[in-house]
């Protein structure tokens, strides 16, 4: 759906069932950016937390968020 993620480390927990991480992570989709340390979500990126020191920057285009 046009997310894309990054961090230096990625892996599956298969107890949880998601896709987590204890790194710096930044998940970008469109101009609209979010920041923050550690992430579990679901492999196709639908529901996600982010753990803390979030931060973020979400663009506005024709009226309408960037939505994450």
């Amino acid at each position: 759906e046009g997310h894309r993620l990054e961090t230096e480390e990625l892996r599956w927990d298969n107890d949880l069932g998601k896709v987590v991480s204890d790194s710096f992570v930044r998940l970008t989709k469109g101009e609209s950016v979010i920041t923050g340390v550690g992430i579990e979500s679901d492999a196709e990126l639908r529901t996600y937390v982010i753990r803390s020191q979030v931060e973020g920057v979400l663009q506005e285009k024709d009226g309408v968020l960037d939505d994450f």
